[in-house]
């Protein structure tokens, strides 16, 4: 039949029609969540204005404007709906006066409370939070941070943050940074009498810096010193079975050791257990079935708190198989929007293993590529989010796992409850 034009043939005509080829003069700072672009068309000036993240929400302009909708249609009204359908707003107004008019009534929208407080780690002992004010508005006043963290257990700090900005204090530590999570509490006093208090949760994981390569055979002899370990035991389990794990289960521990160079992220899982207790049926992907490793990367560290989905940058892998037959699973791939990389799920070869039992212990050494944990890039500074599981089996069943946090062996999986892990480049050490 004949070719019927769709929606958004209609929408391209509304663009053309209103726009045309008229250029862009300035951008609107609407907050981080809005866009807001104005164009000169010569006779007029017009702002297309949408929000790409989050709920629609309404504005209120000081006069009214001629506004038109995605589709074409035309209204004279003072109020504003702004969703993730573009909106064009019609004016007479020079382009620095309609910029301002917008700004202006979306700071009648913000509010400090919106600030994100996030921190990056300098080094063991520095830490720089990163305050982010997402909304159009300045945020002016001051910044209280208490923590026992802290050597004099208080720091003040003047804040002076524009919209769609980010200030940086920076804070000298009593101790070293470590996974056990300690709370700096943030308690905000605006210049216009606006008080709030935020709590900010802080650990990391340092991974050392160490140029030395080496070969992934479970013999880590060959490691670099300084290298310590994560241990994690029985007060960090997950039982499959409400009877619980016998005297013997419960003596089972893990360990984790990192270190990283330019090449790789070295990573070995120590499973210190008397016997090794694989999985070894037909199916590949019932490896959790017996002993095996389960470990995730939050590799932007993007969770949102109480998530219970992963992110498209999320990875997730297996270190399964036995001395013979190690294998690397790759359970979730991320995204190739974030770093062009297209990676296959399955069984890959990007991630080199080896597994060697010994007395009382079976260790997993994995060396991972840069391919196989971008977007996260191996450079000084960087952090990530990570955990890690140990599945245990009897030589039955699978009994359970040793877990750093949850969200690798629960589902859904989620990456809120990771583990922080920031690559550190001090002293090269063999």
């Amino acid at each position: 039949g004949m070719p019927r034009p769709g929606l958004y043939l209609y929408a391209a005509r509304a663009l053309i029609d209103i726009i045309g080829d008229a250029p862009c003069v300035t951008r609107a700072k609407l907050g981080t969540d809005v866009r807001g672009y104005i164009f000169d068309r010569g006779d007029k000036r017009v702002a297309a204005v949408w929000k790409w993240n989050g709920e629609a929400e309404k504005i209120e302009l000081p006069e009214p404007f001629t506004v038109y909708d995605m589709m074409g249609q035309k209204w004279t009204c003072d109020e504003v709906r702004l969703s993730a359908f573009p909106c064009y707003i019609e004016s007479d107004l020079s382009a620095p006066l309609l910029r301002s008019v917008l700004e202006q009534s979306m700071n009648r929208k913000n509010t400090a409370t919106q600030c994100n407080v996030s921190f990056r780690v300098i080094d063991p002992r520095r830490i720089a939070l990163e305050i982010r004010n997402p909304g159009a508005s300045a945020v002016d006043g001051v910044l209280d941070i208490r923590g026992n963290l802290l050597p004099e257990k208080k720091k003040s700090a003047a804040v002076h943050i524009p919209g769609e900005d980010v200030q940086t204090v920076e804070l000298e530590l009593a101790e070293p940074l470590s996974g056990h999570a300690q709370e700096l509490k943030l308690e905000f006093q605006l210049a216009g009498g606006e008080r709030f208090t935020k709590v900010l949760p802080v650990s990391a994981v340092v991974v050392p810096y160490a140029a030395a390569s080496v070969t992934p055979d479970g013999d880590l002899s060959d490691w670099p010193e300084q290298v310590a370990a994560l241990k994690v035991d029985y007060s960090n389990h997950a039982s499959k079975e409400e009877a619980g794990w016998t005297d013997e289960e419960k003596k089972i521990t893990g360990e984790v050791r990192m270190f990283w160079n330019e090449n790789s992220l070295n990573m070995a899982f120590i499973l210190n257990k008397e016997k090794f207790q694989p999985y070894t049926g037909p199916k590949e992907n019932d490896f959790f079935e017996g002993d095996s490793i389960q470990l995730a990367f939050d590799t932007l560290k993007n969770a949102a708190p109480h998530a219970l989905e992963l992110q498209d940058d999320d990875l997730v892998y297996a270190l399964a198989g036995d001395e013979k037959s190690p294998v690397v699973i790759r359970e979730v791939a991320s995204s190739p929007v974030h770093d062009s990389l297209v990676k296959e799920v399955g069984k890959i070869k990007d991630v080199q293993l080896g597994i060697k039992t010994l007395p009382g212990k079976i260790v997993y050494e994995a060396k991972f590529s840069r391919r196989s944990v971008s977007p996260f890039q191996l450079e000084a500074g960087n952090m990530a989010g990570f955990s890690a599981i140990f599945n245990l089996s009897n030589g039955v069943k699978r009994i359970g796992w040793l877990e750093f946090t949850p969200g690798v062996g629960q589902w859904p999986r989620s990456a809120a409850e990771y583990l922080h892990i920031v690559l550190s480049k001090g002293d090269e050490k063999k």
